[in-house]
């Protein structure tokens, strides 16, 4: 624990079926993708050559797993510039995503024929080669996201896990941060 937060391991698990009826609507993510400057711009990212619920239905369960940075009450009331709030978005966050996918990929690991699936997009290289029209550099540790492959994160942590996603709110931090992955098993 950090003198501002404490780092929380989340997990449950869920049926392939259960999970697709709940939580994924490929199309509705889809659409939101588009939106980001990711789109089509790094491998981990649509648009795919594929069809993401070819992957859900490829595998029979999904463990959620993810990491919640609790805030204590008195970093979330200091008053943060934007500057402060951007270095916890892209610099702390980050760090804490690198680990969580190490982890993922050690349980990948154990578990043959499983796929980790990472928190948000991958972010292994400082510029992604499908930029330059490359094939991935880094294919042992790319990995798709829930939201890339359809799945609706915020929906997932309610249902699954009871837990909200928060986010900063007139330069201040939110009680938490939640980063979530998972892992597809057999």
């Amino acid at each position: 624990m950090s003198n501002e937060y404490e780092l929380i391991t989340l997990k449950a698990e869920a049926a392939i079926g259960e999970y697709l009826n709940n939580c994924v609507d490929v199309e509705k993510f889809l659409s939101c993708c588009k939106k980001c400057r990711n789109y089509g711009g790094i491998w981990s990212c649509p648009e795919f050559g594929f069809d993401p619920n070819d992957i859900w239905k490829s595998y029979t369960r999904l463990l959620l797993y993810g990491k919640k940075i609790a805030f204590t009450k008195e970093a979330c009331e200091k008053p943060r510039t934007q500057a402060e709030l951007d270095e916890w978005y892209n610099i702390r966050l980050s760090n804490i995503k690198r680990s969580m996918l190490r982890e993922l990929l050690e349980m990948e690991k154990r578990h043959s024929g499983s796929r980790a699936l990472s928190a948000g997009s991958c972010s292994e290289c400082a510029i992604c080669a499908r930029k330059r029209g490359l094939p991935c550099e880094k294919p042992e540790l790319m990995r798709y996201s829930i939201e890339a492959l359809g799945g609706d994160v915020g929906k997932t942590l309610e249902s699954y896990l009871g837990e909200k996603l928060l986010w900063a709110q007139q330069g201040r931090l939110p009680a938490h941060f939640i980063l979530l992955g998972g892992l597809l098993i057999n």
